[in-house]
């Protein structure tokens, strides 16, 4: 009799210890932005001239009592990968929030990932992102 049900992906999806476990395609997704990572580390400039551009973004309201939550590297990482994976901004935050390895790449550590795309990025229409 044919089973009906038969869980065969949580040892290749849960298991990220062991990189046996991990199918090719997650593998080949965490290496792409491990290159970008290592890109952006090579060249600080380039996080240096995004800081220049989205620190008004980013900075305290002291007339709204707010202090923001992201920094502009932050940011900047998460247009990366809307930008990479071709993605509008509800997408890009549901794969940041549904992804440890893009959580990872915008230095989402120890924040919750509810970033609010519409805020941030909409506001800095000129970024325009060449890779």
């Amino acid at each position: 009799m044919r089973q009906k049900l038969h869980h065969i992906l949580p040892g290749f999806i849960d298991s990220h210890d062991d990189e046996t476990k991990t199918l090719k395609i997650v593998l080949a997704f965490r290496e792409e932005y491990k290159r970008v990572d290592e890109y952006l580390k090579k060249y600080p400039e380039i996080l240096e001239a995004v800081h220049k551009d989205l620190r008004k973004l980013c900075a305290a309201d002291p007339k709204k009592n707010r202090t923001p939550d992201f920094t502009t590297e932050n940011l900047f990482r998460a247009l990366l990968v809307m930008q990479i994976e071709a993605l509008d901004y509800r997408e890009t935050t549901i794969r940041i929030a549904d992804s440890k390895t893009l959580q990872n790449f915008c230095r989402l550590f120890d924040k919750e990932t509810h970033w609010c795309p519409n805020v941030c990025v909409k506001n800095c229409p000129n970024i325009l992102i060449v890779l």
